[in-house]
């Protein structure tokens, strides 16, 4: 009795030399024979096989297939599979879809065998020539109505349309399929940061097409989700053409490896998809080689040794990076360049420190804005100063900090913008921006501004409290200036929730900005008079 994948592929071999003078493309002692290896293992097979019917692969029950990812994108791979499926109807599947695309196979082909164990049904599918990222299915037919198909003459077709496509690299947005994992605890929670991911999405310049989440009180070890859903995933990112899903928590190198085999899309998580906005979002010098140094140091632990995962650095959401470089590198190439980031922001580190000793020979205050990404912070310096920072309904639309000149009456103080916290801010990005942050850390008085307009403000002011003890800035003067009253419609709820000094405002119609201006010139009157200021 056959047991092992190398005695079918003799029996398969063979059963193809008897083929040869048929003028099927798909002959049928191959056809009966498949089946008929199928039904005494009582599992399901599939076979790689060339044009020139050379078998290059057999794998038993799925499993993991020996032939490479294609690198190509405009070509097909001159490889098609044709697998069983034992008692089932022969429809193709996600999987079964995603390893089409993933492998750029010419096509992939199910047959289904009846209870009876003789072969039945055949359905094929093969990748749509215009753009070869969605799918023509063929069938299910009677498997004998594949005996006169032109299958050479169809994959002809495919590749003359891939060969006059011109194709786009990063400018058209990507498909954006979201997947959660939930533990149930705090439901309205958790659908805040799931929706949350979804702005990040948008920020980062994806289009959202689909959200999956699962209940489950912890993340499996291997695919993150479980395996049934990560079936279902598979099934949803071919319905919906999507070409790149987003994990809402961090992934190991070995999650995203085997997420994207059997995927067949680039799989990112929350943190990457964060860098990658910040990435997109720095401007200046400082703030790319903050950038940069970040993503460094999130790729140094997740090096896996093949290549392939600094190769996926090159395009699209959670590849970008200064210069839209790719970082096709090795460790130590990586571990020298995160040293020289280090020295460089030591030095941005000493001329900060320069001109805060100069501040203070002069005697002026610094105010410091701090709060949640997109509470309204550089809407309410534009008020406050009269400027023009750039302002974007857009998560983490600052990045680099800006410093603006406030007159408030006689008293002049300096008003900095810094960028804003989320909830599960990467502790590496933290570090990295150590020489931003700083701006926290030195300041004389703290704007806390919250979106007051916000269902789930008070996490917000959490997480921003936790950064400043982080920070240890958390003993400074604060004042927690609650924004965008003007979205409030019922104001009697207009509670603030800690004892520190606060103010409610809109930055956007200047409403109660003198309240904010007086309690303002207030605290720095009494840092001005301190002795020890």
């Amino acid at each position: 009795m056959i047991k092992t994948a190398e005695e079918i592929k003799k029996l398969l071999t063979a059963s193809l030399k008897r083929d040869a003078n048929s003028e099927s493309f798909i002959g049928k002692n191959f056809i009966e024979e498949l089946a008929s290896s199928s039904v005494r293992i009582h599992k399901n097979i599939s076979v790689y096989l060339t044009r020139k019917k050379q078998i290059l692969d057999v794998l038993i029950d799925s499993g993991s297939s020996n032939i490479p990812i294609s690198e190509r994108k405009d070509s097909l791979s001159k490889v098609f599979c044709i697998s069983t499926k034992l008692g089932k109807d022969a429809v193709i599947n996600g999987i079964e879809l995603a390893t089409l695309k993933n492998l750029r196979l010419d096509f992939f082909a199910v047959l289904s065998i009846s209870k009876d164990g003789r072969p039945k049904d055949m359905q094929v599918a093969f990748l749509d020539g215009e753009r070869l990222d969605t799918f023509e299915l063929v069938g299910p037919y009677p498997y004998d109505y594949f005996f006169t198909f032109d299958f050479l003459e169809k994959i002809s077709e495919i590749e003359k349309k891939s060969e006059t496509i011109a194709y786009e690299t990063g400018e058209e947005r990507e498909r954006v399929v979201l997947v959660d994992v939930r533990n149930g605890k705090d439901k309205a929670l958790e659908d805040y940061l799931f929706e949350e991911l979804e702005r990040l999405t948008v920020t980062a310049g994806g289009e959202v097409v689909y959200k999956l989440s699962q209940r489950k009180d912890s993340p499996d070890p291997r695919y993150y989700i479980g395996e049934g859903k990560v079936r279902e995933l598979a099934d949803i990112v071919q319905r919906v053409s999507g070409n790149l899903v987003i994990f809402n928590g961090d992934l190991s190198p070995s999650q995203i490896a085997n997420l994207e085999s059997v995927l067949g899309v680039r799989v990112i998580d929350r943190t990457d998809l964060i860098l990658d906005i910040f990435a997109k979002h720095a401007r200046t010098k400082e703030g790319k080689l903050q950038v940069e140094l970040a993503q460094l140091k999130h790729i140094l632990p997740r090096l896996i040794g093949k290549g392939k995962e600094l190769s996926r650095l090159g395009g699209g959401i959670g590849t970008r990076g200064p210069g839209e470089r790719k970082l096709e590198t090795d460790r130590r190439h990586i571990e020298r360049r995160i040293e020289f980031l280090e020295r460089e922001i030591e030095r941005v580190k000493r001329h900060r420190a320069l001109i805060r000793s100069n501040r203070e020979r002069n005697n002026i205050p610094v105010v410091t804005l701090v709060g949640y990404t997109n509470a309204g912070k550089s809407t309410l310096m534009n008020a406050l100063t009269h400027s023009n920072v750039l302002v974007e309904d857009k998560l983490f639309a600052t990045l680099d900090p800006t410093t603006r000149i406030l007159w408030l009456g006689d008293v002049k103080a300096l008003l900095t913008d810094t960028v804003g916290f989320i909830h599960k801010l990467p502790h590496h990005l933290v570090e990295a921006f150590s020489a931003t942050l700083e701006e926290i850390r030195y300041a004389d008085i703290i704007l806390n501004v919250i979106d007051a307009s916000d269902p789930f403000f008070y996490e917000h002011i959490k997480v921003v409290d936790e950064m400043l003890r982080y920070l240890e800035a958390y003993d400074k003067p604060i004042i927690r200036v609650y924004n965008k009253i003007d979205l409030i419609e019922d104001r009697s709820e207009l509670i603030p929730l800690t004892g520190d000094k606060s103010v409610f405002v809109s930055a956007l119609t200047g409403e109660n900005l003198e309240e904010l201006r007086s309690l303002l010139s207030s605290e720095i009157q009494g840092l001005l008079t301190n002795a020890s200021y």
